[in-house]
């Protein structure tokens, strides 16, 4: 059995609360990224590979960031009207 928890009011939000001892066994930091989802009745949450860490480089690491994104999955205020400014280099 892992860790019981509980939610916790966090501004207009909910959060996990992780006990010290649970983040320090698995070198979890405040700046910690995790992905959640809900299958079959239960909350999976997994904690996302630290990106600075894979990139060398800020162009690296900003390929990284960028590379599922697609119009189709994009947030639709980003593309609209004309272009404009640097991105049309």
């Amino acid at each position: 059995m892992g860790v019981v928890t509980h939610l916790k009011k966090s501004g207009n939000s909910q959060a996990f609360h992780v006990p010290k001892a649970f983040a320090t066994a698995h070198n979890l930091d405040i700046s910690a990224r995790f992905s959640m989802e809900y299958r079959a009745g239960k909350i999976i949450i997994e904690a996302l590979p630290d990106l600075i860490d894979k990139a060398s480089d800020e162009s690296a690491m900003v390929e990284m960031m960028l590379a599922d994104f697609t119009p189709e999955n994009a947030n639709k205020d980003l593309l609209k009207g004309p272009a404009k400014g640097k991105e049309l280099l």
